[in-house]
């Protein structure tokens, strides 16, 4: 399975075909729709996935590198860091499908929910980490305050991202080849 939904077409040179594509969903959802060859397509996904490859690459060192100056200098600034990084580079997993490919490839629709779990938890890593580093309960302690109130809004805004917006079905493009 690809990140992307794929269908093969049959496309013969001399022959015009229509093709319908019916959309069946209670959200927005982005549809890039590319007509490629097979190896336009194979090379296509190669070149993808070495970006991504090099994106994710470059995220995991950063969480290892900053783990390490954790242990070291034993300052929680570096482990936040460490626990944001790593949440960024879930939330674009899931952004970019890579989660939904290699984590949970038969279920689009926790895909969907993951989504907003993901932010929520990218956020409060975020929240945790700006508390450590600029030491905001000894200097800005309206900014702590506010922080911390923000992140007793995260379950709220986690329970109205999943429950209120009406995601209960989630269905994806069919395509109908008309002959």
């Amino acid at each position: 399975p690809h990140r992307h939904f794929m269908f093969p077409l049959e496309l013969e040179n001399s022959n015009i075909k229509t093709f319908y594509i019916s959309i069946d969903s209670k959200n927005i959802i982005a549809l890039p729709i590319k007509i490629r060859s097979h190896k336009a397509t194979i090379n296509k996904i190669k070149n993808e996935y070495y970006s991504l490859g090099i994106y994710y690459g470059i995220l995991i060192v950063m969480l290892l590198y900053n783990l390490c100056l954790f242990f070291s200098l034993k300052n929680y600034s570096y482990l936040f860091y460490s626990l944001f990084v790593g949440s960024f580079a879930l939330f674009q997993m899931t952004m970019n499908s890579i989660s939904f490919e290699y984590f949970w490839p038969d279920s689009p629709k926790f895909q969907y929910y993951f989504t907003a779990i993901a932010i929520v938890i990218m956020g409060f890593c975020a929240i945790i980490f700006i508390r450590s580093f600029l030491n905001s309960k000894h200097y800005t302690p309206q900014l702590d305050n506010s922080l911390l109130h923000l992140i007793c809004f995260l379950p709220l805004i986690l329970s109205s991202c999943l429950f209120l917006s009406g995601i209960s079905t989630h269905n994806f493009p069919k395509i109908i080849n008309d002959l």
